[in-house]
């Protein structure tokens, strides 16, 4: 990059006296600033050395300034000729270089470069794991990176998380403090890691652990002691489950509100609703029940549902109160409508019956219906005059129920893990290593989807992911699973891309590292695209 000056002058401060003092022309300067590229990461060490050369000797008293033109604000980086800097902002800037002749005072700007600088950790895939002493840490495999980290707990803080993994989450607009007072004056894009008696907060762009348990609890530090057993989150909050009861975190808090109050116990079984409101199991009563967002600025309440059934489902009649038996698996997808498929939320659960091994009733909840705060119900969606105005809990949220028997479906019956397809009905399980795929809507069976699962590894985690946002993401939309092989003490996490009803292929990457994998996910926190990132976070945690 060259750059030629010979009269284009911005500045110029000279003094004058009576006899019109004869000032000089600025020598004429060639500056090469060699090859740059715009691209650079959180960190990096950014070098520039400017070669400036000139036909005139006068050049050679010379001054210097390196400007960082952002936004909101100009930064003055150094008075060396040559810079030498660690990039410690992100943000999209343009480097200026001013150059100022001492002889005459004459001062050029050149506009060195645009710089996109970005996080190597913002974007690329966290690994929950357990470690070999039964804690907890957390890997990170980056975009464009060839070098996993690994142990991210253990290198920021100094130790592990005590006790198994729990829960691996996001909170886009994490609330924290960059100043000296007592507001939380910024918000961050953080990765919440949660053991059995852990956790840790962490800035994915700086890299910088924010905060342990204790940290998360400062409105209610007793609640710090209570053992987690899991979480979830969508783009507007966090909701934390332990054997004390639930606690919620809205986006743009720093911490978790007192506990939801209530006689009832959550098993960790969540999916986000419509309205802020979350779907919850509870454990102890053995029903079906939602925390109601409350206002932004105190803790969810508690709302049960009714064993009532609408002209939606009457022909299901699934009670969700005082169920004989346990709900094994809850997750969210889109919801079935008349084109196939529409974008409102909706779950599949499973349920096991006391006393019964060779069954699982596979159970669809319409929570677009029964979470949200009012839903208009037209039986006719022609004729706008007739319609039903259905209330948080009034009704039970089942609307579709089938009963899985053994002797028609047994690998998904005695299946250890499940996953849902987000575009289309099909379930996954996996039985001994074999995964197989279930099309809800027609009822078709696949108990060998995917049969390349080496036989020495152990199938620990199951979940379809969609990661293509913006370019710099992979394009991939499908099975992410991950294995552990005991001999080793090691994991594998593969990834199979699938495409319509039955398309798939492995893809060549294949992550790895030591520990047990309990849960993976994909981040992408910089670019025009984060919105629709963290916008779908509620699908994919």
């Amino acid at each position: 990059m060259l750059y030629t000056l010979l009269s284009s002058i911005l500045l110029i401060s000279f003094s004058c006296s009576d006899d019109q003092e004869y000032v000089p022309e600025f020598p004429e300067l060639e500056i090469s600033f060699g090859d740059l590229t715009e691209t650079h990461y959180y960190n990096e060490e950014f070098v520039v050395t400017p070669a400036i050369s000139s036909d005139d000797s006068g050049f050679s008293d010379l001054s210097y300034k390196w400007l960082l033109v952002g936004a909101d604000e100009i930064r003055e980086l150094s008075t060396e000729k040559d810079l030498n800097l660690v990039l410690d902002t992100l943000g999209t800037f343009v480097l200026n270089y001013e150059v100022t002749n001492n002889q005459t005072e004459v001062t050029t700007s050149y506009v060195v470069q645009t710089l996109y600088i970005r996080s190597v950790t913002s974007q690329g895939w966290y690994v929950l794991k357990e470690t070999a002493n039964g804690n907890t840490d957390v890997d990170g495999f980056y975009n464009g990176v060839s070098n996993p980290e690994y142990n991210i707990v253990t290198g920021r803080t100094g130790e592990s998380l005590t006790g198994s993994p729990k829960a691996l989450v996001f909170s886009p607009a994490f609330k924290i403090n960059t100043s000296s007072s007592v507001y939380y004056d910024n918000t961050a894009p953080v990765l919440l890691a949660f053991s059995e008696h852990g956790a840790m907060s962490y800035d994915v762009n700086t890299t910088e652990a924010l905060g342990n348990l204790d940290d998360l609890f400062f409105l209610d530090p007793a609640s710090s002691q209570y053992a987690i057993n899991g979480a979830m989150c969508n783009s507007s909050k966090v909701v934390l489950s332990t054997e004390n009861g639930a606690y919620s975190m809205n986006g743009g808090n720093p911490a978790f509100f007192p506990v939801v109050e209530g006689d009832y116990k959550t098993s960790g079984l969540f999916t986000c609703a419509d309205y802020g409101n979350t779907l919850a199991y509870d454990s102890k009563m053995k029903r079906f029940l939602f925390l109601s967002e409350n206002g932004y600025n105190t803790s969810d309440t508690l709302g049960y549902f009714k064993d009532e059934f609408g002209e939606f489902n009457k022909d299901v009649e699934f009670p969700v109160n005082n169920m004989n038996g346990e709900i094994v698996y809850l997750e969210n997808t889109t919801s079935p409508g008349s084109d196939g498929w529409s974008t409102d939320v909706y779950a599949y659960s499973l349920f096991k019956e006391n006393g019964t091994s060779n069954e699982i009733t596979l159970l669809g909840l319409d929570i677009t219906k029964f979470v949200k705060s009012t839903y208009y119900y037209y039986p006719d969606p022609t004729d706008y005059s007739n319609y039903t105005v259905v209330r948080p809990g009034e009704y039970s949220p089942v609307s579709y129920k089938k009963v899985m028997t053994a002797s028609e479906h047994e690998a998904f019956v005695n299946a250890g893990h499940y996953a849902l397809n987000k575009s289309v009905a099909i379930m996954y399980y996996e039985n001994n290593g074999r995964i197989g795929a279930y099309n809800i809507a027609t009822d078709v069976d696949n108990e060998s989807f995917i049969t390349d699962i080496p036989s020495d590894e152990q199938i620990t985690f199951m979940k379809y992911i969609k990661c293509s946002y913006q370019s710099t993401d992979p394009d991939f939309a499908g099975l992410v699973v991950a294995t552990y092989q005991e001999s080793t003490g090691t994991y594998k996490i593969y990834q199979y891309k699938l495409e319509g009803l039955s398309s798939v292929t492995k893809q060549n990457q294949v992550l790895s590292g030591t520990g047990k994998v309990n849960k993976v996910m994909y981040v992408s926190t910089t670019g025009s695209s984060y919105g629709s990132w963290e916008g779908k976070l509620y699908l994919y945690n």
